[in-house]
């Protein structure tokens, strides 16, 4: 009988150990929760939203001043060699070296910026330069030069163009020839300092 009380007890022993194991990984293993929630509570997240406002950029423009023309010109005019201006003049004036015809041009200037700065130019598509040459000058706000700021904002810029009919050009054309000058007023922006 001896025998049969042996795997009895066995079994009874056999059954009692896995309880005791899984008691002891529950203990284990909510040590190692415990220590993990400690290092996560030490842990401060904070955030916050960047709202410093709206911005709005600069502008820089020449719109046509009204009163003169719908480009803001009031038309070439002509200057003899030696005399002084004769009004209009057209494609079909015959010019000679020394001849100069004239255009003024009023604008109004948009120049919005923090230290916005820079000059007015013109450039020239069309002027022939084998015998033609071409000058400027400005007034920006009653000031003579090219120079402006934001300060004249809104005020008004004046351009004078002068082309002259070189002088010294030896080479009569054997026909008359005629050009159109393309004059263009452009607006730029100094680089900062």
């Amino acid at each position: 009988m001896s025998s049969l009380r042996t795997p009895r007890h066995r079994a009874t022993v056999r059954r009692r150990l896995p309880r005791v194991g899984l008691g002891a990984a529950a203990v284990a293993v909510s040590g190692v929760l415990l220590l993990g929630g400690q290092g996560s509570l030490a842990k401060w997240v904070r955030s916050a939203a960047d709202q410093p406002g709206s911005f709005t950029t600069g502008r820089l423009a020449l719109t046509p001043a009204s009163g003169h023309g719908a480009d803001g010109c009031d038309g070439w005019t002509f200057s003899q060699t030696g005399g002084t201006s004769t009004g209009a003049v057209t494609t079909t004036t015959p010019l000679q070296p020394g001849d100069v015809i004239i255009d003024t041009c009023f604008y109004t200037l948009t120049a919005r910026g923090a230290h916005l700065a820079g000059t007015v130019g013109v450039s020239s598509a069309s002027v022939p330069s084998a015998y033609a040459s071409l000058s400027a000058t400005y007034v920006v706000n009653g000031r003579s030069g090219a120079a402006f700021t934001a300060a004249d904002d809104g005020t008004q810029v004046q351009v004078t163009v002068a082309i002259t009919i070189d002088p010294n050009y030896a080479t009569q054309p054997a026909n008359p020839t005629s050009f159109t000058p393309t004059v263009g007023v452009t607006l730029t922006q100094k680089a900062p300092a």
